[in-house]
């Protein structure tokens, strides 16, 4: 998940095509996801390129947090991404995204010996405005507002068991149960951005 963000960027920066990297956004959104909230910090980091024809395509990481239960030597961590491609309605300094996003999440941890992981990817649509704060097209600041809704079918399914070891079920079950009810099948959404272009 990690190795295809990070060449999907690569690519994007050392593309020949030089039409397509025409604006750079940098930014540092606050997101809100309904029914996810305990899964993160309010707070990620966001880049993104869009195409003098207004394609494009943005990523961003999250901040997450982590959860623990007293008396035992494990914790349930995760990585959260979120890749949104896009086509921009840009008319002066006022741009309009609209495209789909993907969420991908990837819980692991341990509970004393045992290792165990679980992704799970949402996906669905996504609309952003976003206008210039301060200048003009590029080396502006600028703010945008994304609204989304996204959805799984992979918390749903049978095969959810983190571990087939049975010595420590409690914690397996305590780690479970956060997860399903920390990712419920549709959740919709809310993020806030502030950064700049170049």
């Amino acid at each position: 998940m990690v190795r295809n963000l990070v060449l999907t960027i690569i690519f994007v920066l050392f593309s020949s095509c030089s039409a397509f990297a025409e604006t750079w956004d940098f930014g540092i959104g606050l997101p809100f996801y309904s029914g996810r909230m305990k899964n993160y910090h309010p707070l990620q980091l966001e880049i993104g390129v869009a195409s003098v024809k207004g394609y494009g395509i943005n990523s961003s990481i999250q901040s997450v947090k982590s959860h623990k239960v007293s008396g035992f030597t494990g914790k349930l961590k995760w990585t959260s991404f979120d890749i949104h491609i896009f086509y921009r309605f840009e008319k002066y300094v006022h741009r309009w995204d609209v495209g789909v996003m993907t969420n991908l999440n990837k819980y692991y941890g341990q509970i004393n010996e045992i290792e165990f992981n679980k992704n799970i990817t949402y996906i669905g649509p996504m609309i952003q405005y976003s206008t210039t704060i301060k200048g003009y097209d590029r080396e502006d600041a600028y703010y945008g507002v994304r609204i989304f809704a996204l959805s799984t079918s992979e918390i749903n399914t049978h095969s959810f068991d983190l571990t087939d070891d049975t010595t420590f079920q409690s914690e397996h079950e305590n780690y479970k149960s956060y997860i399903k009810n920390n990712n419920p099948a549709l959740t919709v959404g809310l993020n806030f951005t502030i950064g700049f272009r170049l």
